[in-house]
């Protein structure tokens, strides 16, 4: 991989790209908090906390309750504060939704391999 991000459709700041490194033993809300904190320049911990959970809060389906539930209820039990694994509701992977013809030849040399649904750090 090369790094290089391309974000088609929809809006830049509708999609969430975490550019840090991520530490060998997985992504914690630690690490989450501080790149929210810095790259949207919160001066209070607290706040940039808050915010992060309503922004991926948002980001869920809003016809999959199941989903609203799980994120919700893992909140509950593990408090933002407490260094735990970062929750991701929804996670994509080098995704092209564009078809070959509305993007042309090149489509061919990225392949889709689509959205990893479900849960994870």
């Amino acid at each position: 991989m090369d790094n290089d991000i391309e974000i088609v459709g929809g809006r830049p700041d509708d999609t969430l790209i975490y550019d840090r490194e991520v530490p060998t033993a997985g992504l914690r809300w630690r690490d989450l908090h501080s790149w929210w904190q810095a790259t949207r320049k919160f001066s209070s911990e607290n706040d940039a906390r808050t915010d992060l959970y309503q922004r991926l809060l948002k980001s869920l389906p809003t016809k999959s309750p199941g989903q609203i539930n799980l994120f919700k209820a893992y909140h509950t039990a593990l408090p933002l504060s407490v260094d735990h694994p970062a929750l991701l509701p929804e996670v994509w992977l080098h995704w092209d939704p564009k078809t070959v013809k509305e993007r042309g030849p090149e489509a061919l040399l990225r392949s889709r391999m689509g959205r990893a649904r479900g849960w994870g750090a």
